[in-house]
Formats: C-alpha cells, structure tokens, sequence
C-alpha cells in the first residue's frame, strides 16, 4: 500500500494542549512521510496567529475547542471530522520517521476484518547527561478479566499469560483487550455510542 492508498484510507488524528512546538514537530514528521494524508488536530490551545498560520500552511484540518476542555472531548471531536474507514491514533509529541510504514497495518486491518484496533509499537527517545540519546520500548499491551462476583475489572499485562498470536502476511500480531492509545483504529466502532468517556 503506497502513501497515494494510505491517504485514502487513514487519517492522522491528535489532541493537543500547552506543547505547540511538539505538535509542529509531531506534524512536520508525519508530512515527511505522507505529505498529502489527511491531519486532524484537536487543538485546546487558545487560538494563535502563529498556530492558524502553521495549521494552514500544514493543511491541518483544525478542531478549535475550548481551552483545556479534556483529551476525550478532543478526540471525540476530532474523530467527528475523520471519513477515511481508519484512523491513525497519535499523541502530539509523537516524531514519526522510516519506521512509521503504515502500509502493513492497513493491510492487516483490511484482510483481519475483527480486529477494531491494531496498537502500535512506541519507542520512547531518552535524553542523557552527556547529550547523547538511547530508545526504549513502551509496552503496555493488556488483557482484561472480571472478578466473578464483583464490579472489578482488572488489567493483566499479556507477557504473564500464554501468548493469543496470528500470523498475517509473516506478520506476528498479538492478540489482547488493551494497548496503549496509538495505532490503527477502524471508524466504524466509534458510533454515537461509542465513545471516549466525556
């Protein structure tokens, strides 16, 4: 799936409040790569000359939503504008490079219709005292399971049980209730519904 397919079927979305230079940052990196893919931006900011300028410039389709209205409003408006059948779930600090191919996921997500949400792997860049830097993994895949007889819900992380996998195009995806808010997600399971929790 070349970056012309991908703009037809995925649409970055992101929140973002307080931190201007990680979005710019955020959003530059991602039109290295896919500079004609749709970006939504649901922005809690008071609105500058600067960022409008920057928005425009960038062509971001801009949500402008009240000033430190919450993330899950944020996104819920932003999703409102998506009409591509994926969303590509992003925090505004995220700096997308090669690695980001979202080629393969798409490709997933069209064949494995079941699956509403393929995570994706974070690298976090740490910053030494000597200035150099080093990359860390963040895991945070899950599994949920009810306590019989209560209202509790815990999270178990999947490294503590036996692997649930699939193999797709040599692809090895693990299958849990729970990742970390980035990756591939479907549309269609946000419905009026279905929804961040306001």
């Amino acid at each position: 799936m070349g970056s012309a397919t991908i703009k037809e079927a995925a649409t970055l979305v992101f929140s973002t409040i307080g931190r201007d230079e990680a979005a710019r940052r955020c959003i530059r990196s991602f039109r290295n790569l896919y500079p004609d893919t749709t970006i939504v931006v649901g922005d809690q900011n008071r609105q500058s000359r600067e960022m409008r300028s920057f928005y425009d410039e960038q062509r971001v389709d801009v949500v402008w939503l009240p000033s430190d209205c919450g993330l899950a409003h944020a996104r819920n408006a932003a999703f409102e504008r998506v009409s591509t059948p994926y969303v590509i779930l992003a925090d505004d600090d995220f700096v997308f490079t090669e690695a980001s191919d979202f080629a393969v996921a798409l490709t997933i997500m069209d064949n494995e219709t079941d699956l509403g949400v393929l995570g994706g792997r974070i690298n976090d860049i740490l910053a030494k005292q000597d200035g150099s830097t080093s990359m860390r993994l963040r895991r945070w895949e899950k599994f949920f399971a009810h306590i019989e007889g209560t209202k509790t819900l815990i999270t178990i992380p999947i490294d503590y049980l036996p692997a649930k996998t699939r193999v797709i195009h040599n692809n090895t995806i693990y299958l849990c209730d729970m990742t970390a808010n980035w990756g591939i997600w479907r549309k269609k399971i946000f419905s009026s519904d279905i929804r961040w929790d306001n």
